[in-house]
């Protein structure tokens, strides 16, 4: 018998060709091609949370995923500014997220030196 709860359609996708029936709460599906609305049974394949979030690390569709940056980095940034290009074009570019442009550009794209930060501890 069927469960009466809703099922999304990606989950059921996966069940019915598969011949599968998902546990809720520890099986997922993934998404290979990054489309959540994808329902191609050939695009979906079943692993855990953690795989899911490292598919979303590794294609770059984490929030909050912080690379270090360096001064050349900055300095590009900069160049990039000041010949007209939008914070969407800079951050495009420079596989950054548009905040981390206007966040540089307050800093005067300048790194703190690592002297400023130990004096102010």
């Amino acid at each position: 018998m069927r469960r009466k709860k809703q099922i999304r359609a990606h989950r059921w996708s996966y069940e019915h060709h598969y011949g599968v029936t998902l546990k809720e709460e520890e099986d997922v599906v993934r998404h290979t091609c990054d489309n959540p609305s994808c329902c191609n049974p050939l695009h979906l394949l079943l692993g855990t949370q953690a795989d899911n979030m490292r598919d979303k690390t590794e294609r770059g569709r984490a929030r909050n995923q912080h690379k270090p940056i360096v001064q050349t980095e900055l300095n590009r940034m900069k160049e990039l500014k000041q010949i007209g290009l939008s914070y969407r074009q800079i951050a495009k570019q420079l596989n950054r997220s548009v905040w981390s442009i206007c966040y540089w550009e307050k800093q005067n794209f300048v790194l703190p030196s690592t002297n400023s930060l130990s004096k102010s501890s």
